[in-house]
């Protein structure tokens, strides 16, 4: 659903489609609009939230899982996590009935916990000891989530690491990238660290799909430079100039509310500025995540893209 289509719906108990300007005023009042114009109310701000994860990320087999998952979440990402661990018939949430293959939900529930740990146990030195643990924990954190980028990524699967051993000396280590913070929907991106390869490393990226940036050249081993692309910025951006012709508000104002109403966690603040953790990946491994901060107030305004 897309911005101006959400402002356009019934509101609750009626069966009401048309246009805010053709509403009664009881059902203007009832929206929070004033004469024919409306204001950005809660309808408008879910509305624009719904872009908003749009832009982050869309939960599509491709992308990636960008908040920490654990029993008793909820949402299309919770879904998208049944879908990749049904491809493996050994991680598979159910054999029948709700979370199988094909009837994926949207609740993170006992038998996901459960899906997750048989993933966590088989990968382990994929995704447990790169933060120091050797008992899975059922949850999706950072470096869980990481993996099932690179599962996504992969046309076959890796191969299992529960009992495999490896070198953390020799992978790719990220100690700083520049610019800190994101503020245009293309920006020119530095990593430096180490361990890069002179070619075939990937960036990996949380907001964008996993092969978005591949094949990058490292002529002294500790430098990797991209074109960073937001590849649904455009997308969110017509979102909010619909949005704000639907509502009579300026681009400015509702591009405002954008970003002033975005919460990453479920438990955090609201922030204009978004994480997005970014990893590299060559023939020596993956560096462990960190995390690059993304301005989506300036991206939203940014006139050059």
């Amino acid at each position: 659903m897309n911005l101006k289509s959400f402002l356009f719906t019934p509101l609750p108990g009626s069966h009401r489609r048309e246009p805010v300007e053709e509403w009664s005023p009881h059902a203007k009042r009832r929206a929070g609009c004033h004469g024919r114009k409306a204001v950005v109310t809660g309808f408008t701000i879910a509305a624009l939230f719904v872009g908003v994860m749009a832009w982050l990320g869309p939960l599509a087999a491709e992308s990636a899982i960008l908040r920490t998952l654990k029993q008793g979440s909820r949402g299309p990402d919770v879904r998208e996590l049944q879908q990749i661990l049904n491809r493996d018939p050994e991680t598979r949430v159910s054999e029948s009935g709700p979370g199988s293959l094909g009837n994926e939900t949207e609740y993170f529930g006992p038998l996901t916990h459960d899906a997750v740990l048989r993933l966590q146990r088989k990968y382990a030195l994929d995704i447990l000891a790169p933060i120091g643990l050797s008992a899975p924990t059922g949850i999706v954190g950072t470096q869980t989530r990481l993996f099932l980028l690179r599962l996504t990524a992969d046309k076959t699967p890796p191969a299992a690491t529960s009992q495999a051993a490896t070198s953390v000396n020799v992978r790719p280590k990220i100690i700083s990238i520049s610019p800190a913070v994101i503020t245009k929907s293309t920006a020119e991106v530095t990593i430096s660290g180490e361990n890069f390869t002179a070619t075939g490393n990937t960036v990996l990226v949380s907001s964008e799909l996993p092969d978005a940036f591949v094949n990058l050249s490292s002529g002294d081993g500790k430098t990797l430079r991209f074109t960073f692309r937001f590849a649904a910025a455009q997308t969110l951006k017509e979102q909010v100039r619909e949005a704000a012709s639907a509502s009579g508000q300026s681009y400015e104002t509702i591009a405002a509310v954008v970003a002033a109403n975005v919460q990453p966690g479920i438990d955090g603040p609201k922030t204009p500025r978004i994480p997005v953790i970014v990893a590299v990946r060559n023939s020596n491994g993956q560096s462990d995540p960190v995390e690059l901060m993304t301005d989506l107030a300036a991206i939203l305004n940014d006139a050059g893209n």
